[in-house]
């Protein structure tokens, strides 16, 4: 498929201020830069830092100017490439992570700008560019939570948050290397954690999480991922679940400082650092094994994308929410 004539205009879901709510509206298509590919997006998906940078949280981190576009997650078609670009062709199938090129100017538009050699790479055979765009940042997350544990067959993780975008990625390699999986879920999602390959299904909602650990396991178990509690202090409460020699990971909210260890426990922050080509290429022999699947759990048009950020804000969702340009 050849993508030939490029439009100097573009549809775009953008914010004039921090706080702003987003609305569609005519912007220029993001000019080629040396080493780069611009790709015709057809679908994005939206992470906790789209609505992170909206409000301004993420302003002293990233320069960022206005109109801000956000999106870091896409899939689409090349529309074109730089001279020195080798990678890609025109009309390539793709899908990617678009982080930080510049930052701000994101997939929540028609069109977007990622690196040559970044972490862009061919959809595999048979698979939505809908699902694709799904994975990238939440694939490329569970990846290095899978790296940083260490973990063995045999071991137990605990995941909690396990049927969010990041949650449902990560139960299925855990599963894959042989890891027994417990996933916390509400009653109602208790069969598609089951499905992604969770060997049990714990109901927080019921008795809490540490009675439902420790009826299976009253030793501990050897991982916990924790995709849900935005608070230290929360988190700290869950470590006691950890048998000695565990490590625990917090994905969200409030991070420690430096990787910590207590009584033989280990836990720290789980850090992606916007990924790498190297992970992404290790990540699709895993889509391409059939040994992951995104979850689409809903989808706005460009125009809704307010209310799509409003769930992914909300938490709660199953999978992934993706925007269709």
């Amino acid at each position: 498929m050849g993508l030939t004539k490029i439009p100097t205009r573009m549809r775009a879901s953008a914010i004039d201020a921090f706080g702003q709510r987003p609305t569609v509206r005519d912007l220029p298509v993001p000019a080629l830069k040396p080493g780069t590919v611009l790709v015709r997006v057809d679908h994005a998906s939206v992470n906790p830092v789209d609505w992170k940078v909206m409000d301004g949280a993420l302003s002293t981190l990233f320069p960022l100017d206005f109109p801000l576009i956000s999106g870091i997650d896409a899939a689409g078609n090349v529309a074109a490439v730089a001279e020195d670009a080798e990678e890609f062709g025109v009309g390539d199938e793709v899908f990617g992570l678009f982080w930080g090129f510049p930052f701000g100017h994101g997939t929540f538009a028609e069109y977007a700008l990622i690196p040559d050699k970044g972490t862009l790479h061919r959809i595999p055979p048979g698979l939505s560019h809908a699902h694709a765009a799904a994975m990238p940042t939440a694939g490329l997350t569970a990846l290095a939570a899978m790296d940083f544990m260490g973990l063995s067959r045999g071991d137990s993780v605990l995941i909690i948050g396990a049927t969010g975008g990041v949650g449902t990625m990560a139960i299925q390699p855990a599963a894959a290397r042989g890891y027994e999986v417990l996933a916390m879920a509400r009653p109602d999602a208790r069969a598609l954690v089951r499905i992604l390959g969770a060997r049990e299904a714990l109901d927080y909602t019921n008795r809490g999480i540490d009675a439902e650990v420790r009826e299976s396991h009253p030793d501990g178990v050897q991982g916990i991922l924790d995709l849900h509690t935005e608070r230290i202090a929360d988190f700290r409460k869950i470590l006691p679940l950890l048998a000695p020699g565990g490590i625990a990971l917090k994905g969200t909210g409030e991070g420690f400082e430096r990787p910590m260890e207590e009584e033989g426990r280990r836990f720290r922050n789980l850090e992606v650092n916007g990924g790498t080509q190297e992970m992404m290429d290790r990540f699709c022999g895993e889509l391409e094994s059939g040994s992951v699947h995104a979850v689409v759990g809903g989808r706005y048009p460009l125009n809704q994308v307010d209310r799509a950020l409003e769930r992914n804000r909300r938490g709660g969702a199953r999978g992934k929410t993706v925007i269709e340009i």
